[in-house]
């Protein structure tokens, strides 16, 4: 059974009707899902500069575990879990993203672990397309039964764009690749990038490799490989894209772009967008990626196919 957030009513935040309290928070650009939106400052003593320090909790509960599969989110995605613990005395969560939120996410915590005594907690956040790309934090405090703020605690990690850049604004030292051909769209359904190599090979989800495969087609991301099945059994995922990336060598040739709609996911219509990225060098040893080619168009539910058909031809492009 979850505890009820110690912040949780109308009556104690604020005077609100029903249609405001639904629609709080919706415009933010990180949102937490089923939490309650708590408009101004994350409340709370200031996290310790260090993490060798040792907080004073002022007697009020503390986190003391944060949980993330991965430190690195992109703009747009959703479904990111953040769990963690909580000390004793602990009743609710409030979770900010420093600099980008007007307020902070209201979470209840659980009941507590009789092997650890401590409260487990959890949420699902969604990070807007228009949240900055590089490094942000996650502010997060504890409030006890009384709705006391206890020790805040801090949660590096990293946005990364959409584009295909191999997460270098998380990782600098680690080049964009030299070529990338980029599917994206704005709605949860199910489409599927198709290229058709030179040779006459169709890369996909199915078939992620470029080059042909010895025995199993396992991906090396050192060689050139489609990324992701983005959107698959119409799991709102939130980012909606699916690249085919060259990190090393650009590719040369004619390569056949294809958009397939393997599932509308219950929509009529999927507006999506084409692009094709090539690198050029930076400096002495840089390189940054160039948009070279673009296309936009939409798709009907009508036009829906099995993955092992080729779906829309985008366009025919010559590397070079």
């Amino acid at each position: 059974m979850l505890r009820l957030a110690a912040l949780s009513s109308c009556a104690v935040l604020l005077a609100c009707s029903q249609g405001e309290e639904s629609t709080r928070g919706q415009n933010e650009l990180f949102r937490v899902r089923d939490a309650e939106f708590v408009a101004g400052a994350l409340p709370g003593y200031k996290a310790p500069t260090t993490p060798t320090t040792t907080p004073n909790t002022h007697g009020l509960p503390t986190i003391t575990n944060i949980s993330l599969a991965n430190f690195i989110v992109r703009q747009g995605q959703g479904g990111k879990r953040i769990a963690g613990q909580a000390s004793d005395k602990s009743w609710s969560i409030g979770v900010s993203l420093k600099g980008i939120s007007n307020g902070y996410w209201m979470l209840p915590v659980g009941d507590v672990d009789p092997s650890t005594g401590a409260f487990g907690w959890s949420g699902v956040a969604d990070f807007d397309p228009g949240v900055p790309t590089g490094p942000q934090t996650l502010q997060m405090v504890v409030f006890d039964r009384q709705g006391r703020a206890g020790v805040q605690a801090l949660q590096n990690l990293c946005v990364a764009g959409i584009e295909p850049d191999e997460f270098n604004v998380c990782y600098p030292n680690t080049p964009p690749p030299a070529a990338a051909i980029s599917l994206t769209w704005n709605a949860n359904a199910d489409l599927d990038l198709q290229v058709v190599t030179p040779d006459g090979k169709v890369v996909s989800a199915k078939h992620p490799l470029v080059a042909d495969p010895q025995g199993d087609e396992i991906v090396d991301p050192s060689e050139p490989h489609l990324d992701r099945d983005s959107g698959a059994n119409c799991t709102p995922e939130g980012i909606h894209t699916e690249n085919l990336i060259w990190p090393n060598d650009a590719p040369v040739g004619r390569y056949r772009i294809h958009v397939n709609l393997f599932n509308p996911c219950g929509r009529s219509i999927v507006p999506f967008r084409v692009a094709v990225f090539t690198s050029t060098a930076v400096g002495d040893a840089g390189r940054e990626m160039k948009r070279s080619f673009e296309s936009s168009g939409e798709i009907l539910d009508v036009q829906a196919g099995p993955a092992s058909a080729l779906g829309m031809l985008i366009t025919n492009y010559n590397f070079k």
